[in-house]
């Protein structure tokens, strides 16, 4: 009997013992779950939007200079306040700066800048981008079809007028009220000017022209 109650206890406390093995183990398995948890709630993956926000910041500042890049100085390629710069050409040719311009469907533009005159050719259709007005009362861009007589046919003339948008000149029959006809000071026929209004560059800065550029009569 002693023998058997003796087993009986120590198989009770094996149990017991059995069990709280197995109850610790638990706990432990439960405590790491939670370890697992925290760990699985991180802030790093939320940050990842952050810095994708950034990406998508500097994108806006790279179109921002993109936009700027698009705005330039108002020139061509008849360069600026070149040396050589006149009337003068063909019916088929018009003097701009240091380069021509095809009159059939270009303009020439005679822009004044800050850092003097610009000489360009441009297409007929916008035409010569405007500047701001800077004051002084003269013309900021001049759109010339023609400079003189020799870019029109026989018969006509070469007329400038000012206008909103800045002077602009084309060949007629004859000039009109407002209008003057440009001239070449140099050409050896006196500019195509009848002889009581002889060729003169007194005036053309009325129309943002330099004084190698004349009218009839000057201004």
């Amino acid at each position: 009997m002693r023998i058997q109650a003796w087993l009986f206890v120590c198989g009770t406390v094996a149990a017991g013992l059995t069990a709280w093995a197995c109850g610790s183990d638990g706990d432990t398995s439960v405590t790491d779950s939670g370890d697992g948890g925290a760990s699985s709630s991180g802030t790093g993956s939320s940050s990842g939007a952050a810095s994708s926000s950034g990406g998508s910041s500097s994108g806006a500042s790279s179109s921002g200079g993109s936009s700027s890049g698009s705005s330039g100085a108002v020139g061509g390629d008849g360069g600026l306040n070149p040396p050589d710069a006149g009337p003068g050409g063909t019916t088929t040719s018009v003097n701009c700066g240091s380069t021509t311009c095809n009159p059939a469907t270009d303009v020439c533009c005679v822009t004044q800048t800050n850092a003097g005159r610009s000489y360009g050719c441009a297409a007929t259709t916008p035409g010569c981008a405007v500047p701001d007005a800077g004051g002084g009362g003269d013309t900021n861009v001049a759109s010339l079809k023609c400079t003189a007589s020799a870019n029109c046919t026989t018969g006509q003339v070469c007329c400038i007028q000012n206008t909103a948008a800045g002077a602009s000149s084309e060949c007629k029959a004859s000039c009109g009220g407002g209008e003057e006809q440009l001239c070449d000071p140099n050409a050896p026929d006196g500019g195509g000017c009848p002889q009581s209004d002889p060729c003169s560059n007194d005036g053309v800065g009325d129309f943002g022209l330099p004084k190698t550029f004349g009218i009839c009569g000057g201004g």
